[in-house]
């Protein structure tokens, strides 16, 4: 009997190595994602300790021009702070795209493991009735020229 050969095979290496292409374009999109989210962190917290310096300088008798500067200074943080949601916004969108890719690509692979190993296993059934056939064969062979327990 002919070994197994799965004439998809190219086709699966292909997939597998497209699975571990879109794997690590994951990574690189969860990754920037996590960036992202520390840059809104860190913002966020220094827009909020400028606001608390405002809020301490109002209590006090604060200069006006100290007061103008702080809130310029917040303004200006508030809107790094909007375009650093806005990129994160951008990379959450970016991960959700690549992980669609990566279930899409990994269930093709999958499918064609399954249809694999669904192909050898009935390889496997047909060359164990062959071989079973043939040993039937031989002993129905020897039993009618009489060599069995001979």
């Amino acid at each position: 009997m002919t070994s197994f050969v799965f004439r998809l095979a190219r086709l699966l290496r292909v997939h597998s190595v497209t699975e571990r292409l879109q794997a690590r374009a994951l990574r690189e999109a969860l990754l920037a994602e996590e960036r992202s989210r520390r840059v809104v962190a860190e913002q966020s917290a220094l827009r909020d300790a400028a606001r608390e310096s405002i809020a301490r300088n109002i209590a006090g008798a604060a200069p006006a021009g100290l007061l103008a500067h702080l809130s310029r200074a917040v303004e200006t943080i508030s809107a790094r702070v909007h375009e650093a949601a806005e990129a994160h916004r951008k990379s959450a969108e970016r991960v959700d795209a690549e992980r669609q890719r990566y279930q899409e690509v990994r269930q093709k692979r999958r499918a064609l493991e399954r249809l694999r190993n669904r192909r050898k296993q009935e390889w496997m059934t047909n060359a164990t009735r062959h071989e079973q056939t043939d040993l039937d064969e031989l002993a129905s062979r020897q039993h009618r020229s009489g060599e069995v327990g001979s």
